[in-house]
């Protein structure tokens, strides 16, 4: 029985939806920016599909991928409204952050737990 309702998997997958549009857009306009050139090259010398995909397709879209991949990881970090709707029984930091400065009023522990959230999010993207 498959139930994504207040789970990490279900976390997941609300994450998912909403970095795809994301992605997607991004991915297409590195895809137009490819120089057909280099496929048409690989062919003509005999690569196969796959060797082609692998060797030059890839390679060109590197750049585009892993600024999708930092994209998507910072909105995940910060995404407040899909992990108080899809994981409210979770302990992501977003949740800790607003249950601390509601339940508690402890605004400085809140604001703690918000800097630690934002360098561990620089730190990664930095790498």
């Amino acid at each position: 029985r498959w139930i994504f309702a207040y789970s990490l998997t279900g976390l997941f997958i609300g994450y998912l939806y909403f970095s795809i549009p994301r992605v997607i857009l991004t991915v297409m306009a590195a895809c137009e920016s490819l120089d057909r050139s280099l496929e048409e090259a690989a062919h003509s010398l005999g690569a196969g599909h796959w060797r082609v995909v692998c060797d030059v397709i890839v390679p060109g879209l590197a750049p585009a991928l892993v600024s999708c991949g930092a994209i998507c990881f910072a909105t995940s970090m910060g995404a407040f409204g899909t992990a108080f709707t899809l994981g409210t029984r979770l302990n992501v930091t977003p949740i800790a952050i607003y249950n601390v400065f509601t339940n508690y009023a402890n605004f400085a522990v809140a604001a703690a737990l918000s800097v630690v959230l934002g360098a561990v999010t620089w730190a990664v993207l930095l790498l």
